[in-house]
């Protein structure tokens, strides 16, 4: 993170103010010329028709239009002169199976892949013969946009080179240099602003685009001499109305819903987005609230009903959506589940409460549910991303010193041997755990989600396992809030084990066991545990008998490249 930062601090501001810049963009767009947009968007959907690039390549539609949206977008004036259409075409075709291969490649996703990555595109860009002059990058990043509209932000002269800051040598003879830094800021950026987010109506037709608009929005609002106390009369307007409005009106989108529907599907069970049953009950109840409701079937032990908030984080933050609000739809969404279970004659006892992101106010709420329902399962678009996010593999040896990321990274490879990673506990026993994740996002913080260092679980008795450790840089505060700290994530995974199971292996899973408790682990640096830290073990077994606590230490390798040992104390 900081390395970007460091690099780039317009990039900070760009973060901290994300969802500003992206109104900012709605309200003042400089993109006003005939077909720019409209062409645009035809582009982009009618790719979005093609399961691969190679087959939106073969056909003619798809690159006519492209065709037509690179002209209304300038390519081919200004310097740039676009080749006839047939040439146009047969350049992309015969790089339809390079393009192939990178189809399906995500901003976001590709953690330290993405240097590789943007390699092969630029052996793309080097290849492509649709302009015919010497400077590619602008007219090829373009193209390659609407061709893989989640990986390739649209680059240019006045917005991209104007917000990293590059004066035009830089940009005109260094062209592989800068793209490939912009791409590494661009998977930073769609990591922490979540740019999927906000994809929609008007310009926000893709997460690259979406990146794309808030640079844009932000240098033109630099140009500007809008003062702090205007900035809300930039604001978008539908930010002002409630959400209770926005939702009544229809305007709210049901992107993270359906992605979330599709989520729980490939995870093996069935939804039913037009169940006659539950329009029935509509009926019946005399629901109001237009939140989306569904059936879902498959395993019997996971059935239930499935309550949607449509909208993205910015909609369904509480400022917007109002505490009284989220208590008047508790009660139809209860008298729904009753009514829908009474008539299914099943168990159904799952309520899946979906949305692309809930605050404490919004769980909360939701928590009153667990004394009346059986099981209580809140799927986000954040838990579904970390789900179907990548590891990134790093070998041992490119670090430069043994610290606390070189513990985590040699625990998680030692984990997902089929031994797992045996870890000495308590009374001479031993404790075996396999890897689900690391840096897992549980309990909202300040500014994002905390993270627990390390997700596992018990290859024995298949529960989950949290594993927080403090490694040898770690200051006297750091190590002495590691209990609290590493509780505070058990505590997490206890109320959220089943949304854990469904997201990382789903309801047929055998890892995972949401029958058993979680279980906390301490990893610590050092040849003596903080002082309290038994007797806070202590006390939290006296009040519950089920808890498991264990304390492990880790020891340094010997050098670089080694893995580190665990021992007792």
């Amino acid at each position: 993170m900081n390395e970007y930062i460091k690099k780039y601090p317009q990039i900070k501001e760009l973060l901290e103010k994300f969802s500003f810049f992206i109104d900012f963009y709605a309200q003042k767009y400089p993109f006003t010329a005939p077909g720019q947009l409209q062409f645009h968007r035809e582009t982009i959907q009618l790719r979005r028709k093609f399961k691969t690039a190679r087959e939106a390549l073969d056909n003619s539609d798809f690159l006519h239009s492209l065709y037509q949206t690179l002209q209304a977008w300038g390519i081919g004036a200004r310097g740039s002169n676009l080749r006839a259409f047939d040439i146009f075409s047969a350049s992309l075709n015969e790089l339809s199976y390079e393009l192939n291969d990178l189809d399906g490649l995500k901003l976001g996703q590709l953690d330290d892949e993405i240097v590789a990555v943007s390699q092969k595109i630029w052996d793309v860009i080097e290849k492509m013969d649709i302009v015919d002059n010497k400077a590619t990058l602008v007219p090829a990043t373009k193209a390659l946009h609407h061709i893989l509209p989640d990986l390739v932000v649209p680059m240019d002269r006045q917005y991209t080179q104007v917000f990293f800051r590059w004066h035009n040598p830089q940009f005109q003879y260094s062209q592989k240099k800068c793209f490939i830094e912009a791409m590494k800021s661009f998977e930073f950026i769609a990591r922490e602003a979540d740019p999927e987010q906000y994809v929609g109506r008007g310009w926000n037709t893709s997460l690259t685009k979406v990146i794309d608009n808030a640079i844009v929005g932000k240098v033109q609002y630099s140009k500007t001499e809008i003062d702090e106390e205007n900035m809300e009369s930039v604001i978008n307007t539908r930010k002002r109305i409630s959400y209770q409005k926005a939702l009544n009106d229809g305007i709210l989108s049901k992107k993270s819903i359906n992605n979330i529907v599709e989520f729980m599907i490939s995870r093996g069970m069935s939804v039913d987005t037009s169940s006659e049953l539950v329009l029935k009950q509509k009926k019946n109840t005399k629901y109001r609230p237009k939140i989306e409701l569904y059936m879902c079937t498959g395993n019997k032990s996971w059935e239930g009903l499935i309550a949607g908030f449509p909208g993205n984080k910015e909609d369904l933050m509480t400022v917007n959506v109002g505490t009284p609000w989220i208590r008047k739809i508790l009660y139809p969404v209860l008298l729904m589940y009753t009514r829908i279970r009474f008539e299914y004659k099943r168990a159904m006892p799952c309520l899946y409460l979906i949305g692309a992101h809930f605050d404490d106010v919004f769980l909360r709420k939701f928590s009153f549910f667990n004394s009346l329902i059986p099981h209580v399962i809140i799927l986000t678009e954040d838990l579904r991303k970390w789900a179907d996010r990548k590891t990134e593999d790093i070998s041992l040896s490119t670090y430069k010193q043994i610290n606390e990321d070189y513990f985590q990274k040699s625990l998680c490879e030692q984990m997902t041997l089929s031994d797992g990673l045996m870890i000495p506990i308590s009374q001479g026993n031993h404790m075996r755990i396999g890897l689900i994740s690391h840096e897992f996002p549980t309990a909202a913080g300040t500014k994002r989600s905390e993270r627990l260092d390390i997700l596992g679980y018990d290859i024995d008795d298949h529960s989950l396992v949290a594993f927080e450790i403090k490694g040898p840089d770690a200051g006297r505060p750091e190590l002495e809030n590691l209990f609290f700290q590493g509780l505070e994530h058990r505590n997490w995974l206890e109320e959220n084990k089943m949304a854990v199971k469904f997201a990382f292996e789903g309801p047929n899973g055998k890892k995972i066991n949401t029958r058993k408790r979680v279980k906390l682990v301490l990893g610590i640096s050092g040849e003596k545990i903080p002082d309290l830290f038994q007797d806070l073990r202590h006390d939290a077994l006296n009040r519950d008998r089920h808890l498991q606590i264990e304390f492990c230490r880790i020891l340094s390798p010997a050098a670089i490249g080694d893995h580190v040992d665990l021992a007792g104390f």
